[in-house]
């Protein structure tokens, strides 16, 4: 501003002068540029970071390893199956994904329960064996959408499950409740149809799902919202199932409190199997498969005999137990300066005998007995004390007066 200005302006009396700087229109689009430029690269970092976030467990990029090998293993077990494509989810539910040849069980490693196999080769393996011919007779005699194991814990429900699977050369995925549940709003919702889309991928394939009361169980005005909803979600996807035509999936749960699930859960289960705890018969029989690989010279029909309410678990631990004493006979006849732990150790192990497992069953219980006389214990403990406890403040009374 020139000083002919400044005077004129002095005379007017302005005592005061702001001087305000205008943009052109190239700074102002530089600057809206500068802006979205920061809006677009901060949105990019949180993007990747809600990604991580949400990224569900067991997705580390080894998908089309874990993809890779499941095809090739499936192919070699007569299975033909090509490229198929997969989400984050499924990704995430690929380590869950057990092959038919990375499974060992058969009905042979299962000793008793005749009948339940006998069913289950008729009315489950046959229909999955030959679905095609089958389904031209009948659509009725497709397999089960749902079956369902249930009886004392140690029974052999879930090596049932695996010895399907095993004869069948289906996929199974051991479905954990930890897998589906996810901290975040929604992921729960996606994961489990991720389930139902990866095994139809994978079909014929079985889900399975060990305490299933815990998982599906009754529905009560107390559950939370989230908890409701998946179950919602759990149903609905397997209706689809029945639907439509058969696409090779059954959901098989093993529960030990049976009145604990979800009436709608048990009429999606057709076809349900009671596991009782084996009778002498049996325990022979599951006897005679533990020690098949053990020198022994052990008369099972007596030790069956002995054995009663035993399970095949409790019995497989009798028999672990006893096949430790000649072990820790011959550890007992080493010198005492002689180092058990080094890598070539000389032992003379006898031979296992029926007095091993005399001596095992003073040691070896059923499962639910020890808790069961602890449970009396203390039931008996308490009471006790609450009977003394009157005479005890009639005592002091009588004392004070």
């Amino acid at each position: 501003m020139e000083n002919k200005h400044m005077v004129e302006l002095a005379k007017r009396g302005v005592t005061e002068i702001r001087v305000v700087h205008v943009k052109s229109l190239q700074q102002k689009l530089f600057d809206v540029a500068m802006f979205a430029g920061v809006l677009w690269i901060t949105w990019k970092m949180m993007s990747r970071v809600l990604d991580k976030m949400n990224q569900a467990e067991g997705d580390d990029g080894r998908s089309d390893e874990l993809k890779k090998k499941i095809i090739k293993s499936l192919n070699k077990a007569g299975r033909k199956i090509k490229w198929f494509h997969t989400n984050t989810y499924e990704d995430a539910l690929l380590e869950y994904v057990t092959l038919p040849n990375q499974m060992t069980i058969t009905f042979d490693d299962i000793g008793g329960l005749g009948e339940q196999k006998q069913s289950i080769r008729e009315t489950i393996l046959l229909p999955l064996k030959h679905m095609d011919s089958l389904r031209q007779y009948s659509a009725l005699l497709c397999p089960p959408t749902g079956v369902l194991f249930y009886g004392p814990p140690g029974t052999g429900k879930t090596l049932m499950a695996k010895a399907i699977a095993k004869t069948a050369a289906s996929t199974f995925i051991y479905l954990k409740i930890s897998a589906v549940m996810s901290k975040w709003y929604g992921e729960t919702s996606k994961l489990i149809t991720a389930v139902f889309t990866l095994a139809q991928k994978l079909a014929p394939t079985i889900i399975f799902i060990d305490e299933l009361d815990a998982f599906l169980g009754k529905r009560r005005m107390t559950d939370q919202t989230a908890d409701a909803h998946s179950k919602a979600l759990f149903l609905s996807l397997w209706d689809g199932l029945s639907t439509t035509h058969y696409q090779g999936v059954i959901v098989l749960g093993c529960s030990n409190r049976p009145y604990e699930i979800d009436e709608a859960i048990l009429r999606r289960m057709p076809r349900q199997y009671q596991f009782d705890l084996p009778e002498e018969v049996e325990r022979t029989e599951i006897l005679d498969i533990f020690l098949n690989e053990t020198l022994n010279n052990v008369d099972t029909n007596l030790i069956a005999s002995k054995t009663e309410a035993f399970s095949g678990s409790d019995l497989r631990e009798l028999c672990k137990v006893a096949c430790s004493l000649p072990l820790q006979e011959a550890l007992s006849q080493l010198p005492p300066e002689e180092d058990m732990l080094r890598n070539q150790l000389d032992l003379s192990i006898r031979v296992v005998n029926s007095q091993d497992f005399v001596q095992s069953l003073q040691k070896v219980k059923p499962s639910w007995v020890n808790a069961e006389s602890y449970r009396k214990e203390k039931l008996s403990s308490d009471l006790r004390k609450r009977n003394s406890q009157p005479q005890n403040e009639s005592e002091e009374e009588e004392s004070i007066d």
